[in-house]
């Protein structure tokens, strides 16, 4: 199980898809060369010409804004222009993807999506979302795919998946599960869980997951499904303690952690 797959998505500039999977930073070169090979007719002669916004439709600490960064940071070196990050959290990405989708299609606007968080949203939605995941955006390059990882407050007394279910079990809804937001993967993830193991959780949906893990670091809640990115440095502090993977095979950054 994995929260998202990382996508540079722009406001409908071109038709054709040109998706790069799986993606890593040393074919950020590619991408560059698509950006101008696409956007150029589009756009401006010489592609690009001034400075360049990514959107990260998330608050600052998420996997989506550390991949964004990274993206950003490489991405200009390659364009030879400055890239922007530009944060606008709110309702599970659809804020900052709605302001997207608005932009005038020249190139200069572009959003990192995720392919989860976007679609889940867009369809719980409904008639109500303010972008169509089909016509409003056409994809770049898929840059990465996020595995989550259960993790937990060091003081609840749980170091196994299994113990954490048995005191689940003892006292339903006692166990409060951040997410970042209602209708996340996160969210999805621990709902899945819960059914799976059949108990009872209490969720508490944050705005973005660096406030989720505030709060889960602080003990206002007790634990939460969060992407690996995110909780890797926490749990490498041991300020969260990580219990097990969403995935089958284990994870190389959390060595000794079960899947």
């Amino acid at each position: 199980m994995h929260r998202e797959t990382a996508t540079i998505l722009p406001a409908n500039t071109f038709k054709e898809d040109c998706i790069v999977n799986p993606f890593s930073i040393s074919r950020l070169l590619q991408v560059a060369a698509i950006a101008c090979a696409f956007f150029a007719p589009v756009a401006h002669a010489q592609y690009p010409d001034h400075a360049i916004r990514l959107v990260v439709p998330y608050p600052p600490g998420g996997a989506t804004d550390v991949i964004g960064r990274v993206m950003a940071q490489k991405l200009g070196a390659a364009l030879g222009q400055t890239v922007v990050v530009d944060n606008r959290a709110g309702a599970t990405g659809a804020l900052g993807a709605a302001i997207v989708a608005k932009e005038k299609p020249d190139g200069y606007t572009l959003l990192m999506g995720a392919l989860t968080s976007h679609s889940i949203s867009s369809i719980l939605s409904g008639s109500n979302a303010q972008y169509d995941m089909n016509k409003s955006f056409a994809p770049v390059a898929i840059v990465g795919r996020v595995p989550l990882v259960f993790v937990v407050n060091p003081g609840v007394k749980a170091n196994t998946l299994a113990e954490l279910i048995t005191l689940a079990k003892a006292s339903p809804g006692s166990i409060s599960v951040a997410s970042s937001g209602t209708g996340s993967p996160q969210h999805l993830a621990a709902e899945m869980f819960q059914r799976q193991a059949g108990i009872k959780l209490l969720h508490v949906p944050y705005n973005g997951s660096g406030p989720a893990m505030t709060g889960l670091i602080g003990g206002q809640v007790n634990m939460m499904v969060e992407t690996a990115p995110a909780a890797h440095a926490l749990v490498k502090t041991g300020k969260l303690r990580a219990l097990a993977t969403a995935t089958a095979d284990p994870i190389a950054s959390l060595p000794g952690v079960p899947t």
